[in-house]
């Protein structure tokens, strides 16, 4: 979430265009124009932390496929266990 909101920057035109349209549209619901604004900034900060739950998960289903592409490699080289068991020894 912090890269995604870096990324945004408080410098980003397009991040800015975005929040003053944003409280532009909840300022007809809203008579308060600085409620409107942190309204907008909560709405924004929702759509990052949801944008960045999403790319968690890509990383981690990713991360886990390559796991599993591992171990189907490894699995030619495992050695069955033998059919009738280790052979008795005797213990006396």
């Amino acid at each position: 979430m912090l890269r995604l909101s870096e990324a945004l920057g408080r410098s980003s035109e397009a991040a800015n265009e975005a929040a003053a349209e944003l409280a532009q549209s909840i300022g007809h619901y809203v008579a308060d124009p600085a409620l409107a604004a942190q309204m907008a900034s909560g709405t924004l900060a929702r759509v990052i932390g949801r944008e960045a739950l999403t790319l968690a998960f890509d990383d981690v289903f990713r991360l886990m496929s390559w796991i599993f592409l591992a171990a189907l490699v490894m699995v030619p080289f495992c050695k069955p266990p033998p059919i009738g068991g280790p052979a008795p020894t005797d213990a006396h």
